[in-house]
């Protein structure tokens, strides 16, 4: 886990892989002006499959504030940082679950909840959004959590196995799989070009 010394708000930046919609590049100038602005301490997460050389180029910018991880623990990652920066990553989700501002680049879908920007040089007004709440954006931000998770008991993993131990250890089958239907299957095959038998 980094270790932030000198007390400044946690950024963490996670982009996603995928080219077409990963904020990497496009952001990469953006961050690291900004982290030499000493306000924040940025840590960067990639993703595993992301572009090697990308990664390079970020490792070669590091400094006292902009610090690459390469962890497998980002659990507590999303714990220990303040505010999220991403853009149609799946980890958004999961740290918004924290109760916490995220901050996406051109989001797929952006929702009212999201701080989204669409130009790295909104990034810096976005942070101070996300580090100024509004009562209005945490209530937004509060009934994205409830959508996703309503449940704050602890016993979410509880009520997965109970859902399973009685489909599957107590006999009760899965339901049956849809007959086969050849219409259905020529217009998948056709949709997607996929002709192997």
């Amino acid at each position: 886990m980094p270790v932030n010394n000198l007390g400044l708000p946690i950024v963490l930046y996670a982009p996603t892989f995928s080219p077409s919609l990963s904020s990497a590049v496009e952001l990469k100038d953006e961050i690291v002006a900004l982290s030499k602005q000493n306000k924040f301490h940025w840590i960067v997460k990639f993703h595993p499959k992301m572009d090697k050389k990308i990664i390079e180029q970020y490792m070669q910018l590091q400094h006292e504030h902009l610090v690459v991880l390469e962890t497998s623990n980002l659990s507590g990652l999303l714990q220990t940082s303040n505010v999220i920066v991403s853009d149609t990553s799946s980890v958004i989700t999961e740290f918004m679950l924290l109760n916490k501002p995220a901050i996406t680049y051109n989001n797929a879908s952006p929702e009212s909840a999201l701080i989204n920007i669409t130009e790295p040089e909104q990034l810096n007004d976005a942070l101070n959004t996300a580090f100024n709440p509004t009562a209005e954006r945490m209530a937004l931000i509060t009934a994205y959590r409830e959508q996703y998770h309503p449940s704050h008991d602890a016993k979410a993993t509880q009520r997965v196995y109970e859902a399973v131990k009685s489909r599957v250890i107590n006999g009760k089958l899965a339901p049956k799989a849809l007959p086969f239907n050849l219409i259905r299957q020529i217009k998948m095959r056709k949709k997607f070009n996929y002709w192997k038998l």
